[in-house]
């Protein structure tokens, strides 16, 4: 079994347990997540979809080389890093090659080290901001149509809009803001000219608004868990692993698209 179809089954394996991996507040927020050797967040949206609680993460060689151990009992946790090299294709070109290296990391907690980044991990989150400025910015820059009104929300590739019911029919705030990202995700297609089958795209769309929601300082909520968590059971099974890896991929490309962050940091993974 590659990389790819361990974290893949991994994933899935939390949605029949009843837990929406994208919904951890440290997908959102990378800084949740340190790598306790260099206080760096860990890269990855898979990467941070597997991992079980925020704070410091390290290798067996790093606690080892710090005269730590590991706890009686504790359990590691898999993480994959992409590594990239050239290769020779037949016709003499050079094709970039990326190659999921995997490794088994421990809470510093499951160790007998003490946490060295805890100002980073532990930081509250990010104030509350306007959501507003973000989606009138976007919508200039895309040439995108955005309608408020009707009973349910949808974007128009053939019109260029999307259309989102009034936040006075939301349950919540955030409720409302996750599906006006979630149509924003969508609409980020023409910038890449992605063409999704119906179950990739909308994991697209739903891991972007996730991350936009984190970025502003909201959390992801749905008005009915259960149902929403029985829907992505049932659109995980049309999904592949390495169509799952794109997604992510992707997901991380229309958040940063939407907010106009520069993409050469994107991760790799």
């Amino acid at each position: 079994m590659s990389a790819t179809e361990d974290i893949f089954n991994a994933i899935s394996k939390q949605l029949e347990e009843g837990v929406v991996p994208w919904h951890k507040p440290w997908v959102a927020r990378p800084s949740m997540i340190i790598n306790h050797y260099n206080g760096t967040p860990y890269t990855g949206l898979r990467n941070r979809m597997l991992l079980g609680c925020a704070g410091e993460y390290a290798t067996m060689h790093q606690i080892n080389s710090e005269g730590g151990r590991v706890k009686k009992g504790s359990k590691g946790h898999r993480v994959y890093f992409s590594k990239t090299y050239n290769k020779e294709n037949d016709d003499g070109e050079k094709d970039i090659v990326y190659v999921l290296r995997a490794f088994t990391v421990f809470h510093i907690s499951d160790t007998t080290l003490e946490p060295k980044f805890a100002h980073i991990w532990s930081a509250p989150p990010p104030a509350d901001c306007d959501a507003k400025p973000v989606l009138e910015e976007y919508a200039t820059r895309a040439n995108l149509g955005v309608r408020w009104g009707g009973d349910s929300a949808h974007y128009s590739p053939s019109h260029r809009y999307i259309i989102v019911p009034d936040e006075r029919d939301f349950e919540s705030r955030e409720e409302f803001w996750g599906a006006v990202f979630h149509e924003l995700g969508h609409s980020t297609e023409i910038f890449c000219d992605r063409k999704y089958e119906y179950a990739k795209e909308e994991l697209v769309a739903e891991l972007c608004a996730c991350l936009c929601l984190g970025h502003l300082g909201m959390t992801p909520t749905v008005k009915n868990s259960a149902a929403y968590i029985a829907s992505w059971k049932s659109k995980i099974h049309d999904i592949k692993p390495n169509d799952f890896a794109d997604a992510c991929r992707s997901a991380e490309w229309a958040y940063k698209t939407i907010f106009n962050i520069d993409k050469k940091d994107s991760d790799n993974e």
